[in-house]
């Protein structure tokens, strides 16, 4: 809530400051601290309601983008811990098929030696 509460109280003085420009520029001096009471009181409800909403959205949508990252990182981790390292399983694999490979040949080998002599 803290969040969602900073990147409101941001917007309202986003809104401010901009007004304050405003002022300075028509009248050419910054308001005082009566007038910015002032337009803090003039804001109707629903003003500070649309900030409240925006904000609510924006945390939800920051929350959900780093959220997606955690979990598409926990996805890849727990993958690689299930299926182990591929790049070691490949040659792996073919060191193991030619050690049969070769194990098979001089076993048919030894066979055509027993059974020539």
């Amino acid at each position: 809530m803290n969040a969602i509460a900073l990147f409101a109280y941001a917007l309202i003085e986003k809104d401010l400051v901009d007004w304050s420009e405003h002022m300075a520029c028509v009248s050419g001096v910054p308001p005082d601290h009566s007038q910015v009471e002032d337009w803090i009181r003039s804001k109707p409800d629903s003003h500070f309601s649309s900030i409240e909403q925006l904000a609510s959205r924006w945390f939800y949508g920051f929350s959900v983008s780093l959220l997606n990252e955690h979990i598409e990182g926990e996805k890849k981790t727990a993958i690689a811990e299930a299926l182990g390292n591929l790049g070691k399983f490949w040659p792996g694999f073919w060191v193991g098929n030619l050690v049969g490979l070769t194990s098979n040949i001089a076993s048919t080998l030894l066979v055509v030696l027993l059974v020539v002599f």
